[in-house]
């Protein structure tokens, strides 16, 4: 090892957590940059006050206050503002017939859809795939994005009759079969 004399040896006399280049105040007081930043709060705060003591105080209620806030965030959302609970009507439960409508209707888009998605499997050239594809868009949004999806996919009062046979013909099988595997 070498031997270091006090001249050659480096030692840190600041604070721990304090920035390099700042310095300390003396006496314990604020230091220059901290009283310009105090300064200029008072200065801003004395600002706001001024203009504050100027405006006119508003005179609503609290409950005014919401109701405004609430129709101004229903506008930006895009809702409506809400209606009076007596106007609401309720909807009509389909009948079988507008069930079977709606599926009618629903398998005809889808037919034209399948149709021109086959049309768009086919087509040669950049300018036909471009047609095609965008006629083939409109036809699947056409498909399953519409009203009557929902009407179609409801059972009729007949479906649920058959369907509650078959469940308890199906249930009268698995007995049986639960009972001859036992023995009984």
């Amino acid at each position: 090892m070498t031997d270091i004399t006090p001249e050659e040896f480096l030692e840190h006399y600041g604070v721990k957590g304090m920035s390099w280049g700042s310095r300390k105040a003396e006496g314990g007081g604020v230091s220059p940059a901290q009283q310009r930043r105090v300064d200029a709060k008072v200065v801003r705060d004395a600002k706001i006050n001024a203009v504050n003591a100027t405006r006119p105080r508003d005179t609503r209620s609290q409950a005014t206050i919401n109701k405004e806030i609430d129709d101004i965030a229903n506008m930006q959302v895009g809702r409506a503002p809400k209606a009076p609970k007596a106007v609401a009507v309720k909807a009509q439960k389909p009948t079988s017939a507008d069930i079977y409508a709606a599926r009618e209707r629903n398998a005809a888009r889808y037919k034209k859809f399948q149709e021109a998605q086959g049309d768009y499997y086919v087509a040669t050239g950049h300018k036909a795939q471009t047609k095609t594809e965008a006629l083939m868009r409109k036809y699947e949004k056409e498909a399953f994005d519409n009203a009557d999806t929902k009407t179609a996919a409801r059972i009729t009062s007949g479906e649920k009759v058959a369907l509650s046979i078959f469940a308890t013909y199906g249930v009268l099988v698995v007995a049986g079969a639960v009972a001859l595997s036992k023995g009984y």
